[in-house]
């Protein structure tokens, strides 16, 4: 039997320290060792290497236990000085911001491409990291990378967008490695892709209304598409490609276009619903409040009321009788969403491997 590459499992037992601190807010190295599993001198160790590295910090002591001895020393991740940027492009519009991981803006901008392509995409990405990093990330601050989020169609597998939306024909892109692009000119600085809505869902999942939920469907209604969560990891399917609800059937129609003509009625967002609820059984489903059509009057309340109806009528229980509601997060918050992407790659990746 080959031993264990020291450098991975340290890696890991990071990983797992890391994850503790995002579930509680401070503890102590006492109870890191007892939720983690690891041994006492390994979270020692462990504990001093993430203070050295800035990402977490001392908050004081506890009281000592009845047989008197060491008093607990409690510590908690530093999100102040938890950094990550993060870039959107939606159409023409690119939005770019750097976050620390209590959700603060630190720095942000907008602007308006001419056309939608790839070729003015990546240079002002560049251009705006390459600025950020020179200017506003400080010796005593982690910076952990970038986030990009572009609407489209992604495959995770090779980081490849297989197509943008809202491009017109005569500049339709295909098979476009936006974060090769990039990281070829920002090589110390690990790069993250992704397509709208995992961003946004991620975003609700970090800082917005999804923040303590484990389960979730994220639904964007005007670009018909879902994100699903579970154990707060995006159920990304076989193919890569799960999500694709906009392709279900409702009768001879595919969905989306049965949803738009039937002019988003309740009754029809009822049905659907239901099949996603039976599907996928979540905690909630939360509709995009950045991908909401303007034609769109979605009745909350009456939905809400139908499927609890419909789940009694059939003798389902289990689901909270609110189980739809609207995102928090909308279209100012496209960058801060990109950079979740991120935060939850280094935080809740299966294993931290050292980026």
């Amino acid at each position: 039997m080959k031993s264990c590459d020291k450098t991975a499992m340290k890696n890991i037992n990071i990983s797992s320290i890391l994850r503790t601190f995002i579930i509680n807010d401070q503890i102590s190295q006492t109870d890191l060792a007892n939720e983690t599993g690891l041994k006492k001198a390994t979270v020692s160790n462990l504990v001093n290497y993430l203070l050295d590295n800035g990402l977490i910090t001392e908050t004081g002591e506890g009281k000592a236990g009845i047989k008197g001895g060491r008093k607990p020393r409690y510590l908690e991740l530093d999100k102040k000085n938890i950094l990550a940027f993060g870039a959107s492009i939606r159409g023409t519009n690119f939005k770019a911001g750097l976050y620390n991981l209590a959700g603060k803006t630190l720095w942000n901008s907008e602007m308006e491409f001419q056309r939608a392509h790839s070729t003015l995409w990546v240079p002002a990405i560049i251009e705006k990291i390459s600025k950020i990093s020179a200017e506003k990330i400080k010796s005593d601050h982690v910076f952990l990378g970038a986030g990009v989020a572009i609407g489209g169609a992604y495959d995770p597998r090779d980081d490849r967008f297989l197509r943008f939306s809202l491009q017109e024909p005569v500049n339709d892109e295909k098979n476009i490695y936006i974060k090769k692009l990039l990281q070829e000119k920002l090589q110390d600085i690990p790069i993250i892709t992704d397509d709208f809505p995992n961003a946004m869902a991620l975003g609700e999942l970090w800082f917005g209304c999804a923040r303590q939920l484990s389960d979730f469907i994220y639904l964007q209604l005007e670009n018909l598409k879902a994100t699903v969560l579970g154990n707060k990891t995006i159920f990304r399917g076989h193919g890569m490609y799960a999500g694709q609800v906009g392709s279900w059937r409702y009768g001879t129609e595919e969905m989306r276009p049965a949803l738009i003509k039937g002019g988003f009625s309740t009754e029809l967002l009822t049905d659907f619903c239901t099949n996603l609820l039976l599907s996928y059984a979540p905690e909630k489903i939360i509709l995009s409040r950045e991908n909401l059509p303007k034609s769109a009057s979605i009745d909350l309340n009456g939905l809400n009321e139908r499927l609890a109806a419909r789940f009694k009528e059939i003798d389902l229980n289990g689901f909270s009788d609110k189980i739809v509601e609207m995102g928090e997060f909308d279209q100012k918050d496209r960058a801060l969403a990109a950079a979740a992407l991120v935060f939850d790659n280094y935080f809740q990746s299966n294993l931290l491997m050292g980026n």
